[in-house]
């Protein structure tokens, strides 16, 4: 059953992208049309036939950049379906698979976790983001804009821990499909939890083998997702404290090779997912939660002081994290003590 389960979770953000995708081209065909040139003839008088022609003249420029609108959607539509062979979920069945997919996900941190995966995929360029983004979001969550309040919760909390905001290339690298892959695939028993944690020793490798630990994906991205995926027990069914040393260095070593950008990116994932959790979760459950997520802090902030205090290695991006973990303690403190 479990594998059943991950494969229709990803065939589900797969078919969302396309489904994201084909929504553009409808808007943009949408738009085109609203644009089509006003037809004059000779017995419209002289005042109407010069209005017509200077929309004419505006709508010919505004038509001249949908084109090239269209061309984008087309050509990521075109490289989607390049890159995929599988068959997808139609439109009508996805309220179904996301009932049976996320039927276990009793405090819908599984279905944030996904969602995150939507709303930061850089894997294409979705033109109309936020109208692409609000229906996808009806499709997930029967609310158009649940999924962009999510996002911008999670870039403010960035935006707090950094100091800074994100830029442009930022936004589109913040996570994407590798969070869901390793949500999913790489570790067949996450998503429905129950993991041992001599499992979590096999995911991890295969995991390595795939995208390689050492920093060589753009921005840390591959490793942010690593570390998500290892630090979260509230989401995917075991906690920090079960982890040996064998594991927690490996979570260790995984933040380490983090710049702060992507060490901050990750960390306000997290917070954002406490948030959902205070909500959604009984109080004793959730206190239980805050305790382990303050001993991972614990565990990565000390790592990080030995990295720059003691081995002396990255000292100005060590510097930028320990000023990371220090803002860290200030959301926290508001988001679990309000």
């Amino acid at each position: 059953m479990t594998n059943e389960i991950n494969t229709k979770h990803t065939k589900l953000f797969k078919s969302l992208q396309y489904l994201r995708l084909q929504y553009s081209l409808y808007l943009v065909n949408e738009d085109l049309a609203k644009n089509q040139p006003t037809i004059t003839n000779q017995s419209d008088g002289f005042f109407k036939s010069f209005f017509s022609a200077v929309g004419n003249e505006f709508k010919g420029s505004k038509t001249n950049k949908l084109l090239a609108v269209k061309s984008n959607i087309e050509s990521e539509i075109k490289r989607f379906l390049n890159s995929s062979n599988e068959s997808l979920y139609r439109e009508n069945e996805i309220a179904a698979i996301v009932r049976e997919v996320f039927q276990d996900d009793i405090y819908a941190l599984e279905k944030t976790i996904f969602s995150t995966s939507i709303i930061l995929d850089g894997e294409y360029a979705y033109e109309y983001e936020k109208e692409t983004l609000n229906y996808i979001s009806m499709l997930l969550w029967n609310k158009s804009d649940r999924l962009m309040n999510m996002r911008n919760s999670i870039e403010g909390i960035y935006k707090e821990l950094a100091k800074q905001p994100l830029s442009t290339n930022q936004k589109l690298l913040l996570g994407g499909t590798a969070a869901l892959v390793l949500l999913t695939a790489t570790v067949p028993a996450l998503a429905l939890g129950g993991l041992s944690a001599s499992g979590i020793t096999g995911g991890l490798a295969g995991f390595g083998t795939a995208v390689g630990l050492g920093g060589t994906m753009v921005e840390g991205v591959g490793l942010m997702a690593l570390a998500e995926l290892l630090l979260d027990g509230a989401i995917i069914g075991f906690t920090y404290a079960m982890l040996d040393t064998h594991n927690r260095n490996i979570v260790k070593n995984s933040f380490r090779e983090m710049n702060y950008n992507s060490a901050a990116k990750m960390l306000a994932i997290r917070c954002y997912v406490m948030h959902v959790a205070k909500q959604t979760m009984p109080k004793e459950v959730f206190k239980e939660k805050v305790s382990e997520l303050l001993q991972m802090l614990q565990d990565l902030k000390s790592d990080t002081d030995y990295v720059l205090l003691v081995e002396k290695q990255n000292i100005e991006e060590n510097k930028k994290k320990v000023r990371v973990f220090h803002n860290l303690d200030d959301k926290l403190a508001k988001i679990l003590c309000e």
